[in-house]
């Protein structure tokens, strides 16, 4: 065996190191004497257009990016995040605000219900009294 660039390789045989392409001499699995070897015009071309360096700008992946334009993206990015948390917080506060102002009025009109039914007892009370009194002194009447 032979070793080239520390990888060891079998050693070639004479048979091996002269081949031509009609094939004086033959590998195995190469194309004998009577079986010229043809190369596709059209596969050679799509193989030299798959290692032609692109016209086009090649996408980058994130891991790709330089640090200088994904630092640049990170930053375009969070300072999107944070407007977005900014309107977020701006519409709660918004929102708790009109919600505080309801509740407000909810407890200014549990408080003017509560003297009304205050109120309203107390004049009940009176009206008993008054009926009370109304019948004792139809009773008396009745008893003379």
């Amino acid at each position: 065996m032979a070793r080239e660039n520390g990888i060891d390789m079998p050693a070639l045989t004479s048979q091996q190191e002269s081949p031509t392409l009609e094939g004086s001499q033959s590998l195995p699995g190469s194309p004998t004497p009577s079986e010229p070897l043809v190369l596709e015009r059209q596969s050679i071309d799509e193989a030299a257009s798959v290692w032609k360096p692109s016209k086009n700008k090649r996408l980058y992946s994130a891991t790709e990016r330089s640090p200088k334009r994904t630092k640049l993206a990170c930053d375009g990015t969070s300072e999107q995040v944070k407007q977005q948390a900014e309107i977020s917080l701006q519409t709660i506060y918004d929102s708790q605000s009109n919600q505080d102002i309801k509740l407000q009025k909810v407890l200014e009109a549990i408080e003017q219900n509560r003297q009304a039914f205050a109120s309203m007892k107390n004049d009940l009370h009176h009206f008993m009294a008054a009926v009370a009194s109304t019948l004792r002194d139809i009773q008396e009447c009745l008893d003379e």
